[in-house]
């Protein structure tokens, strides 16, 4: 059965104790890669947003089970919004991409992206020590 990101991580912050919750964030992400990912880019991503604001769109009001684009296929896009190898460098190019994303992805998954896009993501029940702790490997190297 589909789980969504948000799904599987409520089933870790659903957990008691913080080893518990260790322990279902390495069996969680170690066979859901896209989890792994998200978490990446929502707790260790160190580069500044390249948007000052999210422009507005129409927000795809369908469930996500029904949306073209899910968070975990999206998750694969912010590499275009961020500097590195694959930054889309011209404005407008950029901004289509983005409003593309979030006008086929769904109204439920939409402002998770726009966190990660803007790198405001936080969630105070899943804390950074927990997820560092179970995946130390997704911290990057500052040079």
């Amino acid at each position: 059965m589909y789980k969504t990101i948000q799904e599987l991580l409520d089933e870790v912050k659903s957990k008691g104790s913080d080893q518990e919750k260790i322990n279902c964030l390495k069996l969680l992400g170690n066979k859901n890669p896209a989890l792994k990912l998200f978490l990446k880019w929502a707790y260790f991503n160190t580069k500044s947003p390249t948007f000052k604001n999210i422009p507005d769109y129409k927000p795809n009001m369908v469930d996500i089970t029904f949306s073209y684009i899910k968070l975990e296929k999206a998750l694969i896009s912010l590499k275009y919004f961020f500097e590195g190898p694959d930054f889309v460098s011209q404005d407008k190019k950029r901004t289509d991409k983005l409003l593309t994303i979030l006008e086929e992805i769904s109204w439920l998954e939409a402002p998770i992206f726009e966190k990660l896009v803007m790198n405001e993501y936080k969630d105070n029940e899943l804390p950074i020590k927990i997820v560092q702790t179970a995946f130390p490997e997704l911290k990057e190297d500052v040079n």
